[in-house]
């Protein structure tokens, strides 16, 4: 089989880490309480980091490594943010907040 260098194919690992994105996507804008957005947000950070570590180069290690520092710190002052509001709340749902 003959292979274009200059046309990009994606194999089909990173075709299912791309579908389970979609996946964790599609549970984020359909999330109904802060859980199911903690989880949704977590999947997505998890399988982006390992897509942008996935041509093995050292610059790309290097920024998948770089993102999942920062994605566990922005996780932190999330998983904050909800104590904070579940404290003055009692509730995790989006409706019983207001």
């Amino acid at each position: 089989m003959y292979v274009n260098p200059r046309e990009s194919s994606l194999s089909a690992s990173t075709l299912m880490l791309v579908g389970t994105v979609l996946f964790f996507m599609l549970i984020l804008v359909s999330s109904n309480n802060f859980i199911c957005l903690y989880i949704a947000l977590e999947g997505i950070s998890l399988l982006l980091f390992v897509i942008t570590a996935q041509p093995k180069t050292f610059v790309s290690v290097e920024a998948g490594l770089k993102y999942f520092f920062q994605s566990s710190f922005a996780s932190i002052l999330l998983l904050a943010g909800i104590a904070l509001v579940f404290a003055a709340t009692q509730d995790f749902d989006f409706v019983g907040i207001n």
